[in-house]
């Protein structure tokens, strides 16, 4: 029965099942090629605590110890290049909705007064307020649209280096 471990732990099980067959190496690699993580672990712990610390078995252990510990990422690159995609489309319909509802205040012009308010501590003015409330979400949508779009692309760019290489890609 095979069982996968981490990549890193993998590339050295597989390194040392070259070893000679009467090897601590290629023994720990036999082992590891039928237990799981836990199993491993319990044997490394096991070598670690009873054999000479200037074994071969405590050096193999010491050697694996760090690549048991190591596991599986939580997300693909796949994942999170669709979680990326998701967040620009959201990016760009917020502009888009930020852009309709200015236009949509830019409609209430016509009526504007009767949103006007004349105590004279405080006037309030709808004309005013609708201009106000235009500008500023056109503002918002400009910077949105440009720096933020600009930044996402950086990421989506950056994102898509990221992925796993198959063994001809990483020696050419």
């Amino acid at each position: 029965m095979k069982v996968i471990h981490s990549p890193a732990c993998r590339r050295k099980i597989s390194e040392w099942y070259g070893e000679p067959r009467d090897s601590v190496k290629r023994n720990l690699a036999s082992f590891a090629y039928s237990h799981n993580d836990t199993e491993i672990r319990d044997l490394l712990l096991t070598i670690l605590a009873d054999d000479p610390p200037d074994s071969d078995a405590v050096a193999a252990a010491r050697e694996l110890w760090p690549l048991l510990l190591l596991s599986d990422p939580l997300y693909t690159p796949e994942e999170l290049a669709d979680d990326l995609a998701v967040l620009i489309r959201d990016h760009e319909m917020m502009v888009l909705r930020t852009q309709a509802l200015a236009a949509k205040y830019r409609s209430l012009e016509p009526w504007a007064s009767m949103w006007d308010r004349y105590p004279h501590d405080d006037p309030e003015f709808g004309e005013l307020n609708i201009d106000n409330a235009v500008l500023d979400l056109g503002s918002f949508a400009s910077m949105a649209g440009d720096y933020q779009r600009e930044q996402l692309a950086k990421a989506r760019k950056s994102a898509a280096k990221v992925r796993v290489y198959d063994d001809a890609e990483v020696q050419s």
